[in-house]
């Protein structure tokens, strides 16, 4: 799947989003482009460690996703929105995302249940009046699997840059579906394969860079619309690029 078109985002993606994991000593990042139909092209991940009780780490994350990227067209993109996975530290994600609330960076929470859709109707408020975003993971997980089993370009496709190593996609591949039977019905959960001893934090990270995407959606992002005002910034396709 890979291919060599660097950190820069190709000619079709329309709008680029990020989704950020916490863990114990580090954060980590991947940022998305995304085109028509989520089509998409992994931009590349960041591990930024560091103790998230303290500052620095948060400094480091908030200057990565303050980063532009260059666009093949010819101008530089920004993140349009970021959802970071608030499961662990929550009221430490809460606050530092609300504060930074007009940049589209969300404190959210992933929730199982099949009924679940990945983006909520509406946030979810702490006792300190502090917003969260409760996601339905299941959801989320389904549509990026089915898109991994896409064999060629075009909707729902899934890119990915030079930079992923093996142990991405091993880490983006690690769960799978079983079936339970709660009073005699079948149910379907996401687990860990192997017993639960493998790491799935690159499949966390691109759930939260698509619910980060469905958020926009919500809030009136329209992908058509988009894509002409991205044609537009990058001009016509130079002849040699055209088939």
């Amino acid at each position: 799947r890979r291919e060599d078109y660097g950190d820069i985002a190709p000619r079709d993606v329309l709008v680029i989003t990020a989704g950020v994991d916490i863990q114990g000593n580090r954060i980590e990042v991947e940022k998305v482009g995304w085109g028509l139909n989520r089509e998409s092209w992994g931009l590349g991940k960041k591990v930024l460690y560091g103790d998230p009780t303290g500052e620095a780490v948060w400094n480091d994350l908030e200057e990565y996703l303050e980063e532009p990227v260059q666009h093949e067209g010819g101008f530089e993109m920004k993140i349009a929105a970021a959802c970071v996975d608030s499961g662990y530290l929550t009221q430490t994600v809460q606050f530092w995302c609300q504060q930074r609330w007009s940049k589209r960076w969300w404190a959210v929470k992933g929730f199982s249940g099949a009924a679940r859709s990945i983006w909520p109707r509406k946030a979810a408020k702490t006792k300190g009046k502090l917003t969260q975003f409760p996601l339905g993971v299941d959801a989320a997980k389904e549509l990026i699997y089915a898109s991994l089993r896409i064999p060629d370009p075009g909707p729902g496709y899934c890119h990915f840059n030079m930079s992923y190593d093996r142990e991405h996609f091993e880490q983006m591949t690690a769960e799978e579906v079983i079936i339970k039977y709660f009073k005699g019905l079948p149910v379907r959960q996401w687990q860990i394969k192997g017993g639960g001893r493998l790491r799935n934090e690159a499949l966390d990270i691109r759930v939260y860079a698509l619910a980060a995407l469905e958020g926009l959606k919500f809030q009136g992002l329209k992908m058509a619309k988009q894509a002409a005002i991205i044609a537009n910034k990058a001009g016509p396709v130079p002849v040699e690029d055209n088939p």
